[in-house]
């Protein structure tokens, strides 16, 4: 697509931002710019399903040209030693992996200075993970066997605290179709690892990428999170929601 087109586009797409009201501009201070072929989102915003929306907004606007989401999460304090910050992270994430029973049989690496290290011996049935932090960017490269697997490793990333952006590169082998069930299965196995929430009171349904979620929970506060999990998990393009809070 030539360039003028694809800017008159990037203006409607700051457009769209700027008039949705789930998008606060003041509190998120996102860019939209032309890169090459590509319409950029970029700046920070200040929560999970704030970053997921305006990308949302963006490949809706911008009628099936390319849209590249750079938006970074706004870090709870700006350290002045990244590399501090991305060990902790690092060894949080690797946690994470390590304790996760889905991953068992996963090899795991991590790239700490440059250097490519395994993190267990295992001869590795499901696929292998590579992890790597730079300035609390997670990036996770290698093989999964199941959409379900990938979701769940781009949530456990993004639960850990610091984390402004994750890159999931990781690769479905051998190739899987998106389906509404393998999504609603992925959603169920997240809210069923998160401590803080109560699964058992909770129906989902999926079609077309739209989530349902229906039942009840016992405050606000929970329902928040029931909502910000569904905005970490990768393939959940809008969320229709009745949860009642009992008191």
């Amino acid at each position: 697509m030539q360039r003028e087109p694809l800017e008159e586009l990037a203006k409607a797409v700051r457009a769209a931002l700027e008039h949705d009201e789930r998008v606060n501009l003041h509190r998120s201070p996102i860019h939209v710019k032309v890169e090459d072929e590509l319409i950029v989102l970029e700046g920070e915003a200040e929560d999970i399903c704030t970053k997921r929306t305006a990308a949302r907004i963006a490949h809706r606007v911008a009628e099936g040209a390319p849209v590249a989401d750079r938006v970074r999460l706004i870090p709870a304090e700006r350290p002045e030693k990244h590399d501090e910050i991305d060990g902790r992270i690092r060894d949080e994430v690797i946690t994470a992996f390590m304790d996760e029973p889905v991953f068992r049989d996963h090899d795991l690496f991590v790239v700490e200075k440059g250097e490519r290290r395994r993190l267990r011996d295992l001869t590795p049935e499901d696929g292998e993970i590579t992890i790597a932090v730079d300035h609390g960017v997670v990036t996770l490269e290698g093989e999964v066997r199941s959409l379900t697997h990938r979701r769940l490793a781009e949530v456990l990333a993004w639960w850990t605290a610091g984390v402004a952006q994750v890159e999931n590169r990781l690769r479905v082998v051998p190739p899987e179709e998106e389906n509404d069930g393998e999504l609603a299965d992925a959603i169920e196995m997240v809210l069923e690892r998160d401590p803080m929430i109560h699964q058992d009171n909770l129906i989902v349904t999926v079609k077309d990428h739209t989530v349902r979620i229906t039942g009840s929970v016992a405050s606000s506060e929970e329902k928040a999170l029931v909502l910000r999990d569904l905005c970490y998990i990768p393939g959940v393009h809008e969320i229709e929601e009745t949860i009642e809070v009992r008191h």
